[in-house]
């Protein structure tokens, strides 16, 4: 039987899509073994930074932050501060890692996941621990189900399969990187999105 995971790093933020997901394992976690020592990553201007503490998890940030697709002065220097933050991140996040030395990280979307990720496989494929992570696209969840029309119409019109993804699908890609045949994959980010980011 394996034992339970000691210390946990969940990274994530942006949204409450991607914050409220990574709470809810935490708890589970924490369900399966309370002495587990829990570590949250985020940004340092996500919404994030408010729901982790209010939920009673530490909190660490990293420099990250979007793109924004304009070129007005105050634009151009919005992203020239991006990417200082995307060379910076990577060495944050690291050090995150090596001082905390989670058995696992959890990545469950936002501009944070991306830097952890990285940096975690870079830490971890010396000790045999391969890091992946799995970018969904529109997914047919009671969530989209309750968008209109118009705009549950724009989003399948931009995604080149035609269709949303189903939760099955996200879930055997997540097993595909699980499965023994793909010890030598890590450090990879798989879009389930039916073409959406091509």
């Amino acid at each position: 039987m394996p034992r339970p995971l000691q210390r946990v790093i969940f990274t994530c933020g942006g949204t409450a899509g991607h914050v409220n997901p990574a709470i809810a394992l935490a708890q589970l976690a924490l369900e399966k073994n309370p002495q587990a020592q829990i570590l949250f990553v985020g940004a340092e201007r996500g919404l994030e930074k408010e729901l982790v503490p209010k939920a009673g998890y530490d909190f660490k940030t990293v420099h990250i932050s979007s793109f924004h697709r304009s070129f007005r002065p105050a634009e151009i220097k919005h992203n020239l501060i991006s990417v200082g933050n995307l060379i910076r991140a990577p060495g944050e996040a690291q050090a995150i890692l090596r001082a905390f030395q989670p058995d696992a990280v959890v990545g469950t979307g936002g501009y944070a996941s991306y830097p952890l990720v990285k940096a975690a496989a870079k830490e971890l494929a010396g000790r045999d621990i391969t890091v992946n992570a799995v970018a969904p696209g529109f997914i047919e969840t009671d969530m989209t189900a309750a968008l209109p029309e118009k705009a549950r119409a724009a989003m399948l019109g931009a995604i080149p399969k035609g269709r949303p993804g189903s939760p099955q699908e996200v879930a055997r890609t997540v097993a595909f990187f699980a499965a023994p045949e793909c010890a030598y994959i890590t450090g990879q980010v798989l879009c389930v999105d039916g073409g959406m980011a091509v």
